[in-house]
């Protein structure tokens, strides 16, 4: 499926490919970094109230899943780029599961913008009318980026046999 748009722009989509794998495996690695900073920080979290070890928890975890999602959807991306300009194979296994991890990352995002949303907000979900903006804001990012993640995860689940038949078909 080799069209003249990949064809004129061969080594700028290498190029994105590349950044985007760089980007995927830094993510990785970062989030390698902070497993190993919440292992040295559980541990050394003896006489730390429990309220500040759950807080403490949540929020680590919540970023390590974050990194650690990001960055297979970043070299997920990189595959896609790849898997397109090649003319024949199958889709890496990355790319085969990019709707899933699309869908788990939906999932967090709701998780943890729903328990920000419930800690953060001042006088807890009864706020007065001068918080109704930052709570509508806070709804619209709950709902809309979770659903922008779920529809790009049914768009790979639905393009990529499509693109597997064009290939075939040539």
């Amino acid at each position: 499926m080799k069209t003249s748009f990949i064809a004129e722009n061969r080594r700028f989509l290498r190029l994105c490919a590349g950044a985007a794998r760089f980007y995927g495996l830094l993510l990785l690695f970062v989030a390698g970094m902070v497993a190993v900073g919440l292992a040295v920080g559980g541990v050394s979290g003896i006489g730390v109230p429990a309220a500040a070890r759950a807080s403490f928890w949540f929020t680590g975890l919540s970023r390590l899943l974050t990194l650690i999602l990001g960055g297979l959807l970043a070299l997920a991306l990189a595959e896609f780029i790849r898997y397109l300009m090649e003319g024949e194979g199958e889709p890496k296994w990355i790319l085969k599961h990019a709707d899933k991890v699309l869908f788990v990352y939906a999932v967090l995002i709701v998780i943890a913008s729903v328990s920000l949303v419930g800690r953060f907000m001042p006088g807890g979900w009864r706020s007065d009318f001068s918080h109704l903006i930052p709570l509508v804001l806070a709804v619209i990012h709950t709902v809309g980026q979770p659903l922008i993640l779920v529809g790009a995860g049914i768009a790979i689940r639905k393009i990529l046999p499509i693109i597997q038949e064009s290939k075939t078909l040539v």
